[in-house]
């Protein structure tokens, strides 16, 4: 028959199919970055526009998303190949790939980690300002009404035009 002086096709041997298991597994534990990304940036924007944890944050949702996707954009793009190349130094089995994929979800998860720490932190300050401004609130409105202000003593108010 003709072909039969030909070696076995590279599809036919076992070392191929291994090889091919054993790659589904290395992109199973390293294609996280770009869906662990997609799910935390919106939810980062939510929460520092929610929760904002230093004052002059950007207002809105979107704001928020956009601070929060450029800060994952930057440690996917300047920090997640420096982690990688480290990560790979003690682990030197792990292709260059995949270690700077695991590095950049645990980067992506840390910063998670780290405003979701600074959002619940701030949050008394939150409060304490818009009690502030639901004081001056009423005080104006208390002013052009002509009553007097309760959240002041009534012996020290004094109206000044």
């Amino acid at each position: 028959m003709p072909g039969e002086d030909y070696p076995p096709s590279v599809a036919d041997s076992d070392r191929v199919e291994r090889f091919w298991r054993s790659r589904l597994r290395w992109r199973m534990r390293g294609a996280w970055l770009w869906p662990v990304f997609l799910l935390l940036t919106p939810l980062e924007g939510i929460l520092l526009s929610a929760l904002p944890p230093y004052d002059g944050a950007p207002p809105g949702v979107i704001g928020g998303a956009l601070l929060a996707g450029f800060a994952n954009l930057f440690l996917i793009a300047v920090v997640a190949p420096l982690a990688g190349r480290r990560w790979r130094r003690r682990r030197p089995d792990r292709p260059r790939v995949v270690a700077a994929d695991q590095a950049g979800t645990a980067l992506l998860c840390g910063l998670a980690a780290v405003i979701v720490v600074a959002c619940v932190l701030h949050r008394p300050a939150v409060a304490a300002r818009q009690a502030d401004a639901a004081a001056a609130d009423h005080l104006s409105k208390s002013i052009r009404t002509g009553n007097r202000c309760a959240y002041l003593p009534q012996e020290k108010v004094v109206w000044e035009f």
